[in-house]
């Protein structure tokens, strides 16, 4: 190794050492990223999002990931098991919601009035109901919901769905009756 002859070639030198700020180049352009990520979500731009088609149905899906977590609809595996009541679901944030009708939880609270929820869609079902055009400033006056002519209210399943265990007549499951916590 020879010394350097100035201080000036010394430094130029250790900056063709530095590693570049913009390490990742685009395949398809000249454009340079700091960081992978946005090279890739660059490059999307290029080619275009790929598709992951599921084998059995017409969906289609934009990461493989969201495919594997759909293929459990047509497998039937339901691997995540509620500890109260035995129910099994093929995604862990439905057993998350079931889970909540056990526990009492109730995380959506409506913003007009003192009516909390234990699903998001049974919040929103709410304020459609009962605070249509209510303002966004803050709590208003409770309007009095429009009188239909039903037999009953809606159990919140779709129509058609049977309720569980409707040839037994047991439309719930006791949960204190199994002595579990």
């Amino acid at each position: 190794m020879e010394p350097f002859k100035t201080r000036l070639d010394k430094l130029a030198h250790e900056r063709a050492h530095i590693p570049s700020a913009r390490p990742y180049k685009c395949p398809d352009c000249s454009l340079t990223f700091s960081k992978l990520p946005a090279r890739n979500l660059h490059l999307k731009g290029h080619r275009g999002p790929k598709i992951f088609a599921c084998p059995h149905c017409s969906l289609e899906f934009l990461s493989a990931h969201y495919l594997e977590r759909h293929m459990v609809v047509h497998t039937g595996m339901k691997q995540f098991a509620c500890e109260f009541c035995s129910r099994s679901f093929n995604q862990p944030s439905h057993l998350k919601s079931h889970l909540r009708l056990h526990t009492g939880e109730k995380p959506f609270k409506c913003q007009h009035c003192d009516k909390s929820f234990n699903h998001n869609v049974s919040l929103k079902s709410h304020v459609m109901r009962y605070h249509e055009g209510a303002s966004d400033s803050g709590p208003s006056e409770h309007v009095k919901p429009i009188k239909k002519k039903t037999k009953k209210l809606s159990s919140g399943r779709p129509k058609g769905r049977p309720k569980r265990n409707a040839g037994t007549g047991a439309d719930k499951v006791d949960t204190c009756a199994s002595g579990s916590p």
